[in-house]
């Protein structure tokens, strides 16, 4: 009778040590399951952050070529080359006879010709020199993507002339410097713009 109470505390505390051993182990199961949750969910959310960032490109990339098509499609476009007769969408012609870089920028002269039947007056040109799209791409990813118009802040320079009179089948001089264009080896385009015109059908041609 003394043994079986002497062994009793034994037992419990063999008992004790036991559930103690079996809680620690349990403790490091769930702390290890935890961490790898963490890594799962951190590794997901790593894989959904690249998956949103490869269709926001592809997204841009999208955007971005139908903005360069409408922009070759809205604006009439030359190069700055000379002796070389370039037409507009609309049939109009345009023929540099000087496209010489100098301190006050890029000085153009020529002739503008006009093949439809009716007379233009009061005509105002603008010369934009402007880079190639590719090269703006940052600056209209931060003007907000848009798929219409080429903003005037991308412009190297601009400037106006003056052509008072424009006949049907005839050409009229100009004679324009565009300020900021210098000579460099990224190739830029010009932008010709028609303002103010007033248009005049004749009649026999």
């Amino acid at each position: 009778m003394h043994e079986d109470f002497s062994t009793a505390p034994q037992g419990q505390a063999v008992d004790v040590r036991s559930l103690e051993r079996r809680v620690h182990q349990l403790s490091v199961a769930i702390a290890i399951v935890a961490v790898a949750l963490i890594l799962c969910v951190a590794v997901l959310g790593v894989i959904s952050w690249r998956h949103t960032e490869a269709l926001t490109i592809t997204k841009d990339d999208i955007l971005f070529g139908r903005f360069i098509h409408y922009d070759y499609d809205s604006d009439d476009y030359v190069a700055p080359v000379v002796n070389a007769i370039q037409f507009f969408h609309d049939g109009y012609s345009i023929q540099f006879a000087k496209a010489l870089y100098t301190a006050d920028g890029l000085k153009l002269s020529g002739e503008m010709g006009n093949p439809n039947q009716f007379r233009i007056t009061d005509l105002t040109l603008t010369f934009a020199a402007r880079p190639y799209p590719e090269k703006i791409r940052d600056q209209w990813l931060r003007g907000g993507r848009n798929l219409v118009g080429w903003s005037p802040a991308w412009d190297i320079g601009s400037a106006a002339t003056k052509v008072p009179d424009l006949e049907p089948g005839r050409t009229a001089q100009f004679n324009v410097t565009i300020p900021h264009v210098k000579q460099g080896a990224d190739p830029i385009r010009i932008a010709v713009l028609f303002s103010g015109e007033h248009y005049t059908y004749v009649a026999g041609h």
